[in-house]
């Protein structure tokens, strides 16, 4: 059969080479040869889309397969005495949007992992059949069905929903995130029956407690990074692995910035974040520049709330960029009233989060700073009549309350406060006013046409733009000053990938 010509690309080429190289330097495999056994690569809609599907081309290229065919619609595994190394195993944890987008390349990639699952090659030279045969044996099942790898949400289901808990402050252990992970993205994919999506969280976990690396091919850039949007944590599977694997270890992450124009980098999370936190949040032309705009205060706290999400998902975050954070926006007195007074309630939220980041131990620091966090809080109640519960979630009053590290308010002298507030609002409701009341008003439905009318369409029609792109799980959140980056790159992709 013909083969495709430049498939996989030099970059998908140059990026393979660079990953196994860093998992040779940070010592990230199991076996004696120097190289991973199992990959675990995260596909994401967007940037498959912007990286020109070069995560694809590395998926083909660590199996040893190439794709084939008039069309490339079929795939062949390249001889072992071709390749000259064994085949890694892979697994592909794709979200809701690249299985929309995307489908045919989940059929070449479950296509293919199958394929050499099946061939009849030694296990030392196979990982890919090496650990469909124990997982068949494990789990009593075909070995072509414990081959599976490919994973994404059910069908019309979008994200691992992770950022959102995380958001609303509704989790209390990192085990409740793990399992909402292996529950909404534990979906398995079969070429057979490329339109089922069948939950099977026993085959999800049996591949993901195989890898010793983690992989995602990002659109990073000047505009967005790591931090700016939190679908990248949401859908990170590295503590999942972690919890999965019989020795405990963490998986080496790996982070390649892909795009056309760009150097073949390949980056640890660790160091990915770190530079991100020196450039963005801890950068004083980054902070002041945002904060020069409205919703400044806001697009903060949505940037440390995004570290603190990696924090959680990954665990590779330093505690300095917390304590950096907390010197440059809590400590200086004239930051924080600049915080407070141009948004009070993405202020609290700021707060909040160096609590909690405090609270379940991903921020070391000495005890007098979540003292001072409490009662900033209680401060602003008292200032201004009302305390941010939105921000805070079902578990504000564990953020007052808590006195975890052996300091802050007691629970029966916050039990006072709200006992109080709430006497105080008693009164003034049921009192001896309670006979007033405030007339209401009912506008009258506005003609079909009207000008009201025509706003609600306009006002309907921008937030269903708003939903497109958020409800996918990706691209939500962006800071408002730099909504208006281009999003008219060329998209299309190469033939040979149909994307």
């Amino acid at each position: 059969a013909k083969q495709l010509k430049d498939f996989p690309s030099a970059v998908s080429q140059a990026i393979v080479t660079k990953i196994l190289e860093k998992v040779k330097e940070e010592g990230g495999n199991r076996s004696g040869g120097g190289l991973p056994q199992c990959i675990t690569f995260t596909l994401l809609g967007t940037d498959n889309v912007n990286t020109y599907a070069k995560t694809m081309g590395q998926i083909f290229l660590l199996l040893g397969a190439k794709l084939v065919g008039e069309c490339a619609d079929e795939v062949e595994l390249i001889p072992l005495e071709q390749l000259g190394r064994p085949r890694i195993d892979v697994v592909a944890s794709c979200s809701g949007s690249f299985r929309d987008l995307h489908m045919n390349q989940m059929i070449l990639i479950d296509k293919v992992i199958k394929m050499a699952a099946e061939a009849d090659e030694p296990e030392e030279m196979n990982f890919v059949r090496k650990h469909a045969l124990e997982q068949a044996s494990d789990l009593d099942l075909p070995l072509k069905e414990a081959a599976t790898r490919v994973f994404s949400n059910s069908a019309g289901a979008y994200s691992a929903n992770i950022a959102s808990w995380i958001k609303a402050n509704d989790w209390k252990t990192e085990d409740q995130l793990r399992e909402r992970f292996i529950s909404r993205k534990g979906h398995a994919f079969d070429y057979d029956r490329p339109n089922s999506m069948e939950y099977r969280g026993d085959l999800f976990q049996a591949a993901l407690k195989n890898s010793d690396v983690t992989v995602q091919n990002v659109d990073l850039s000047e505009i967005i990074s790591v931090t700016d949007v939190p679908h990248y944590y949401d859908s990170d599977p590295t503590k999942v692995i972690q919890n999965l694997r019989d020795d405990k270890k963490k998986p080496l992450s790996l982070w390649a910035n892909a795009l056309k124009n760009k150097d073949r980098e390949v980056l640890t999370l660790a160091e990915t974040l770190r530079l991100d936190a020196l450039k963005k949040i801890l950068s004083p032309d980054y902070y002041e520049k945002v904060l020069a705009t409205p919703e400044g205060v806001q697009d903060i706290s949505n940037c440390l709330r995004n570290v603190f999400g990696w924090a959680v998902t990954a665990g590779e975050v330093d505690t300095f960029v917390f304590e950096i954070s907390f010197n440059v926006f809590i400590e200086d007195k004239k930051m924080l009233e600049r915080l407070r007074e141009n948004d009070s309630q993405s202020y609290q939220t700021l707060v909040t989060t160096f609590l909690k980041a405090n609270e379940h131990g991903y921020w070391v620091t000495n005890s007098q700073n979540p003292t001072n966090l409490r009662r900033l809080l209680v401060d602003e109640w008292r200032k201004s009549g009302s305390l941010s519960l939105t921000s805070m979630g079902r578990s504000s009053s564990d953020g007052l309350s808590s006195s975890r590290h052996g300091a802050g308010l007691s629970s029966s002298r916050h039990g006072d406060i709200l006992s109080r507030k709430r006497d105080s609002l008693s009164s003034s409701n049921h009192g001896s006013s309670s006979k007033i009341r405030t007339p209401t008003r009912t506008l009258p439905k506005p003609k079909q046409g009207g000008m009201l009318s025509s706003w609600r369409r306009r006002k309907k029609a921008s937030n269903d733009r708003e939903l497109s792109v958020s409800s996918h799980g990706e691209m939500s959140s962006i800071p408002t000053w730099r909504r208006g980056f281009s999003s008219n790159r060329n998209t299309e992709l190469s033939r040979s990938v149909h994307g």
